[in-house]
């Protein structure tokens, strides 16, 4: 993030680190993460979290695989805790590739999502460098959903809500451009 701003601070920086280290979501990820672990069987899930989260759209109520493979649910009864009255612990970016996967899995996840987001932030930036309405930017923020996403599945019904706003806005440009209303 430092790096990123055109004023380099290593002040800021240092304090930047300092406020993510103590207010982020590092230590609570890594505890949840932790607690989970401590729990594990051994017996990796081979996707089932991630198909349970490709089905976001579908209510858990309906889907009893769902129901049970969705992330939150995992992690909560597998720390012993009632899915129905906890949402689930956060196992961070890397933890539910390496309880499907093992190590493989964390080290594809993670060069996947670095070199798609380093390709957003590039790409993101020279469209607003050309016109800050470009409707690119918007599809990179759709790609950005689905590294989100690949990452934690819980995503997955933000992306699919995303996806569904932005072709609802497609539609009423559609429609207002059809009787001819002016667009600002």
């Amino acid at each position: 993030d430092a790096l990123r701003r055109s004023a380099l601070s290593v002040k800021g920086m240092l304090l930047g680190t300092g406020m993510l280290i103590l207010f982020g979501n590092t230590y609570s990820d890594t505890r949840d993460f932790a607690v989970v672990l401590s729990f594990w069987k051994g017996t990796y899930f081979l996707g089932q979290t991630y198909l349970a989260g490709l089905l976001a759209f579908v209510p858990r109520f309906l889907s009893p695989f769902r129901d049970r493979w969705s992330l939150g649910v995992v992690t909560a009864t597998m720390a012993g805790l009632n899915p129905k009255e906890h949402a689930g612990l956060r196992i961070g970016m890397s933890g539910e590739a390496y309880l499907n996967f093992g190590i493989p899995a964390v080290i594809v996840v993670g060069l996947l999502a670095g070199s798609i987001t380093r390709f957003i932030d590039m790409r993101v930036k020279e469209a607003i460098t050309r016109d800050p309405r470009d409707v690119r930017v918007y599809a990179y923020t759709l790609l950005s959903l689905l590294v989100g996403a690949l990452t934690n599945t819980a995503n997955f019904s933000m992306l699919y809500t995303m996806s569904a706003l932005l072709v609802l806005c497609v539609a009423l440009i559609a429609v207002s451009r059809y009787i001819k209303l002016p667009l600002g």
